[in-house]
């Protein structure tokens, strides 16, 4: 039983890091996305196209981050 309770804890934290580094990388692409609009308007159509990849590229972390923490709320259940 104590073996069972510190995976459900270190899972439990686990979870959380996942959890606090999504709102991260969704602060990051709203901070990107402020830059892309500033970059329209002075028409930087390269620093553009580089923020679009930027901003790409972390929605991807986020997906991949989202489809972590559910494989952990999984495991949670399992452990109940």
């Amino acid at each position: 039983m104590r073996k069972k309770s510190k995976l459900y804890r270190e899972i439990i934290d686990a979870a959380k890091i996942a959890d606090e580094s999504i709102v991260f990388f969704w602060e990051r692409v709203l901070d990107i996305e402020e830059k892309m609009q500033e970059l329209l308007r002075r028409n930087d159509k390269k620093a553009f196209k580089n923020a679009e990849k930027e901003r790409e590229t972390l929605i991807n972390r986020i997906d991949w981050e989202d489809s972590q923490l559910r494989a952990l709320e999984k495991k949670l259940k399992e452990l109940e």
